[in-house]
């Protein structure tokens, strides 16, 4: 018994969750930079849906891409799930998105009333107290400490559905044979 603790221990508690955390960083690169990027060149687009939601559009869109990568990391690297079968990688696929859904409308959501229509009164409050541009108040400041506040919400969440749902019954596949091994 305590020969299973100690691989669990190395194996699920120090080694997966670096191995996630570093997933998570490279992912949250890909989300906030494609996010940023988007928002960008829609901000700038003459269509008034595109540059009056450009934040929340761009936020989904860089969901989309750290979705993609989130899954081939997730699967080959942090929860090290051979299986290619089709019916496995459905199932791991589906899941890891459904878990991204849930946090992409969390998201999107609060990007659209966190730095779209500015419920907190942020931009008026950087302009009066900072000196900033409505512009770079809004368009940079209040942009990057939502999205980076629910980028650390959203990775507690996905490590939590990941760990504790998607890649569950691999995980106790492996505590048996080592038990039984």
């Amino acid at each position: 018994m305590k020969k299973i603790w100690e691989t669990l221990k190395k194996e699920f508690f120090i080694a997966e969750t670096l191995r996630y955390l570093i997933i998570g960083l490279v992912c949250t690169f890909v989300n906030l930079g494609s996010a940023y990027v988007f928002k960008n060149l829609l901000s700038e687009s003459s269509a008034v849906v595109l540059s009056h939601n450009a934040a929340a559009i761009g936020t989904a869109l860089g969901c989309i891409f750290a979705a993609i990568v989130a899954f081939f990391g997730n699967k080959i690297f942090v929860f090290k799930s051979k299986s290619w079968k089709v019916l496995d990688v459905i199932k791991e696929f589906f899941g890891t998105i459904s878990a991204r859904a849930l946090s992409f409308f969390f998201i999107t959501f609060g990007m659209k009333l966190c730095v779209d229509n500015d419920i907190f009164r942020l931009v008026p409050f950087l302009q009066n107290k900072w000196g900033l541009t409505a512009e770079f108040a809004k368009g940079v400041v209040v942009f990057w400490f939502f999205r980076c506040t629910l980028g650390v919400i959203e990775i507690a969440f996905n490590y939590i559905m990941n760990k504790l749902v998607i890649f569950r019954k691999k995980r106790l596949q492996k505590m048996e044979n080592a038990e039984n091994g």
